[in-house]
């Protein structure tokens, strides 16, 4: 599956068994965002593990409390972020205080897939 869906704040791929969200220039990440996001997981991967990969291309906020929601997302198994752009302020130090599930930081989109797609399989089996 790979359909891409595309709002005023930024782009959201859809792949087999993760997301890929790349937010726009200057957004923040509110809980209304988030929202929109938590619909998206629950949309296309009811009964299925979902690994979510944010693409951080563009520099943007993130309001980290927005993750205790996203955290109770029982088939969220795992959050990717991709430092494509060193530019990009990185603030995940903060992000990953709120954060209770599997976290990686990557250099790269395919590293990130990679551990996304490692990550799936180990859960698969729980589902």
């Amino acid at each position: 599956m790979r359909l891409k869906l595309t709002y005023s704040f930024g782009t959201i791929t859809i792949h087999d068994f993760f997301l890929v969200g790349e937010m726009n220039e200057g957004v923040l990440v509110s809980y209304e965002l988030n929202q929109v996001l938590i619909e998206i997981a629950l949309k296309y991967f009811p009964n299925k593990p979902v690994i979510y990969i944010s693409r951080r291309k563009n520099s943007y906020s993130v309001n980290p409390k927005v993750y205790l929601k996203s955290m109770q997302i029982k088939n969220l198994v795992g959050i990717a972020i991709v430092l494509e752009n060193n530019t990009v302020i990185d603030n995940t130090a903060v992000e990953k205080l709120f954060i209770s599930k599997p976290f990686e930081i990557f250099n790269n989109f395919e590293e990130a897939k990679f551990w996304a797609t490692n990550l799936y399989n180990e859960k698969l089996a729980l589902f």
